[in-house]
């Protein structure tokens, strides 16, 4: 098995051969845990294809990767990092079920926000708005979109689902690059657009009050902070490295590292980012203009097979480690819901994570946790300063964290 990103020289989508995947089918199988799914190609980067025992996922955190059958050979342990971090000696996490999510007819979650009693969930598919919405003071109903706003026919693609100060949700959709704005407050409705630089993939973006931060697959640099004020662009340091491959190209490198989960500290001064398919975590610092790195955390390096000519391809072993499923902020800490598990080994548990790793925004360790219960999402409320994880075991579980 291997995870296949395919991009062209000009950034087009990489085409291959045997077929893709057709139709929606959203659809859970009888022990409550996601089924596999079939989409159809939507991707301007990359798109899904479909071979013998081919595994296409919609889960929003996996959606820009293509999974066909195959195996790439090598070895052992030689991709783990050896930085003194020992993840089998996690203090036990204790959590309380809060709700079962299940009636809201929400299966796959692409990230979650918690404010009170207000739960809202973001989707890997939206017509109106960027979320869903459920009180949970209430019997749960089914999930009502956050907006009445009619956009189009037409299906958004949307990642990197993300609530800066608690007062308005973000989304982007990747297709088009255009960063979806709501407001949480049912006292105003309407939706915001920003409409980030043409020319460009962008993968993940969030919004501040000024600016927007994003990455993708950029040559200029890892990062763009692109102003809200005068839409000027500024791109900031270079993309994490593979010891297997050291001549790459920058493009290269941001298909590589292309599953980014950001998420910016409460001053909007510093933030962190993720990296889905390895254990990389990036902390940085936002000075004016410019991005400065705090401190590039490695707890593995991605299992790949890196082509460069006549295109960018990127093949992941199903040995790879899995990286990060999500991240929490809060003004003091950095919270990472770390896999580490395969997918040779884990099969589709490789996409859930039992590891919590606590980090200050020094890119120190302070804490790391074990989980009871596999999680996919994490947030932290701004309400009550909990936080909060998206359990999908035996449906869909909205957990408390006791730390």
């Amino acid at each position: 098995m291997r995870f296949v990103r395919s991009v062209s020289k000009t950034g087009q989508p990489g085409h291959l051969a045997d077929g893709k995947c057709g139709g929606t089918d959203f659809r859970r199988d009888g022990g409550g845990t996601r089924s596999l799914y079939h989409i159809e190609r939507f991707l301007s980067y990359g798109e899904f294809y479909n071979k013998r025992d081919t595994i296409c996922r919609i889960d929003m955190k996996k959606i820009l990767y293509i999974v066909g059958m195959g195996m790439l050979f090598g070895c052992s342990d030689s991709y783990l990092v050896d930085n003194g971090v020992n993840l089998s000696e996690g203090k036990p996490c204790g959590m309380v079920r809060m709700a079962d999510l299940s009636s809201t007819g929400i299966y796959a979650i692409n990230g979650f926000a918690k404010h009170g009693e207000k739960l809202v969930m973001g989707s890997s598919y939206m017509q109106q708005g960027v979320a869903y919405a459920v009180d949970l003071s209430s019997p749960l109903t089914k999930a009502l979109p956050m907006t009445e706003t009619y956009v189009d026919k037409a299906y958004r693609t949307l990642s990197s689902f993300s609530s800066f100060d608690g007062k308005s949700l973000t989304a982007l959709d990747f297709k088009t690059g255009e960063l979806l704005e709501n407001a949480v407050s049912d006292a105003e409705t309407g939706e915001k657009v920003v409409c980030l630089p043409k020319g460009r993939q962008h993968l993940a973006a969030v919004k501040t009050g000024d600016f927007v931060l994003s990455t993708g697959v950029y040559e200029e640099g890892r990062y763009l902070l692109y102003s809200l004020a005068d839409s000027t662009e500024h791109y900031s340091l270079s993309y994490p490295g593979h010891p297997d491959y050291p001549e790459i190209g920058e493009k290269t490198k941001g298909v590589l590292y292309a599953s980014s989960i950001l998420r910016i500290h409460p001053d909007g001064n510093r933030f962190v980012c993720a990296d889905m398919y390895s254990g990389v975590l990036d902390f940085c610092r936002i000075d004016s203009d410019s991005i400065s790195r705090i401190k590039l955390e490695r707890l593995s390096y991605p299992r790949v097979e890196i082509e460069e000519q006549p295109s960018v391809r990127v093949a992941y072993s199903k040995r790879n480690r899995i990286g990060f499923m999500d991240v929490a902020v809060t003004s003091e800490r950095v919270y990472a819901l770390y896999s580490g598990k395969t997918y040779e080994k884990d099969g589709k548990e490789a996409f859930t994570a039992c590891c919590l790793l606590e980090y200050d925004w020094e890119g120190n360790l302070v804490r790391n946790f074990e989980l009871s219960v596999s999680l996919t999402s994490l947030a932290c409320d701004g309400a009550d300063g909990a936080l909060y994880g998206i359990s999908e075991t035996d449906g869909v579980t909205l957990v408390k964290l006791e730390l």
